[in-house]
């Protein structure tokens, strides 16, 4: 069986959070009318079938996102956290499709009554779809407990290899994005032919995001390689061995970018990111072994990590303080949660969330070491700087503050909170 990272409880609490979200996106910006001349014709020209009259009726991003929107509800339904251990799978599965069927049916007829939404047994489908597969997939994590229980460990005794691993996806998404993969001949030449040799000539991107974004992520991540590599190898060896495998992988980043569209290589990221990875793989060691530093770490951890969100929300600090810019700038203020995803590209809209989760999660693992928070006080510390952050963006003229982005601010620094209070407790287990 594998380890239960989430008690059975929060894997309830998680499920009915997660209907209460899906009934709210499904009816935002909540218009409705009972005017039976309205209702009577969509009910009419409801679409039932993908394909009708040789016509496709559906959108495929539309019908992906449907999908993803009911795999968490399949997962968690048929997760541990709801039935006895003693159901069967086929159980399980089944009834996650029946519920979502009825739950995603009752939903498109209410869209029937809103103006701004349409109802469509396409959706219904698609729920289902992405139901039953959360469904299968809970029943394959819980088959392959071996394995989990295995990386669980393993991420216990090293947990480093988790940072690494989540700084490798956060380069990688952000190299690839919006990872439109292809093998076309024609293309590589295109993306190789644009590609730019010449570093810092006619950069139109803000100079510091390149910083941040190239030689201070990969110096995080050399820093971590090196410092998990010490405790099997000599210090200068494990410098030595990060540094190269920052290069490397700046390179690899930089190469791969032919083969999705839209991207090409620019010689002037594999400059920043491997000065940051020197930098970070032999000058971050011996600074958090200086005296100050080395009693302050959790401290310093947490100021990196605040640096980060906020650099993340203010740039490129176009800040503003006339009278006239701060009254449009609340008036542009999002109040609905999460009405900024209603309409939006479900691609843009989930890359955005991705990092947004993982620099709030940062955070909420660093305040949860520093002071032994619980998950829940870091999710609120989360909640508190997210709405300091966003009244900030009221001072900036090309930001647009939102009670969504808080809200994710909050959700991602529980998340943290939950990843360090387990990895505590892993500790104290090997210690024991």
């Amino acid at each position: 069986m594998p380890l239960d990272l989430v008690s059975k409880r929060t894997q309830r609490i998680l499920l009915v959070a997660w209907c209460c979200f899906i009934i709210y996106g499904s009816f935002i910006p909540f218009h409705f009318s009972a005017n039976s001349d309205f209702v009577r014709p969509r009910l009419a020209h409801l679409e039932l079938f993908p394909y009708q009259e040789g016509t496709r009726n559906f959108s495929l991003l539309d019908l992906v996102s449907n999908v993803l929107l009911f795999i968490p509800f399949g997962f968690l339904l048929s997760g541990s956290g709801v039935w006895r251990t003693d159901r069967s799978w086929t159980l399980r599965i089944g009834v996650s499709a029946v519920l979502a069927l009825l739950f995603s049916t009752s939903i498109e007829l209410g869209q029937l009554f809103s103006p701004s939404r349409t109802a469509s047994g396409i959706d219904v489908e698609a729920n289902v779809m992405g139901a039953l597969l959360g469904a299968i997939s809970a029943r394959l994590f819980h088959g392959l407990g071996e394995w989990v229980d295995g990386c669980v460990r393993l991420a216990q005794d090293e947990p480093r290899l988790v940072g690494i691993t989540l700084l490798a996806l956060w380069l990688c998404s952000d190299a690839f994005y919006p990872f439109e993969l292809t093998l076309d001949v024609s293309t590589l030449w295109q993306n190789f032919k644009h590609a730019r040799w010449i570093p810092f000539h006619e950069s139109q991107r803000f100079l510091l995001d390149r910083v941040v974004d190239e030689a201070v992520m990969f110096g995080m991540l050399a820093a971590v390689v090196g410092s998990a590599l010490r405790r099997r190898v000599s210090g200068g060896m494990a410098a030595l061995t990060a540094a190269c495998i920052g290069i490397a992988f700046i390179c690899m980043l930089e190469a791969g970018k032919l083969f999705f569209v839209g991207r090409s290589p620019d010689v002037e990221n594999v400059v920043l990111a491997s000065l940051g990875g020197v930098v970070g793989a032999t000058a971050v060691p011996v600074v958090m072994a200086w005296g100050p530093v080395e009693r302050h770490t959790k401290q310093a951890l947490c100021m990196l990590a605040l640096s980060l969100l906020a650099y993340s929300e203010l740039t490129p600090f176009a800040f503003g303080f006339s009278a006239s810019g701060i009254t449009a700038q609340i008036r542009r203020i999002d109040w609905i949660p999460f009405f900024e995803y209603y309409g939006a590209d479900p691609q843009s809209a989930l890359f955005g969330l991705w990092k947004k989760l993982l620099l709030s999660g940062f955070w909420g693992y660093s305040v949860t070491r520093l002071g032994g928070a619980t998950p829940l006080a870091a999710g609120a510390s989360g909640l508190v700087l997210g709405a300091l952050l966003e009244a900030a963006q009221i001072l900036t003229a090309t930001r647009i503050p939102s009670v969504t982005d808080m809200l994710d601010f909050g959700l991602g620094a529980w998340i943290g909170g939950l990843v360090s209070r387990h990895s505590r407790r892993a500790a104290t287990a090997r210690s024991a």
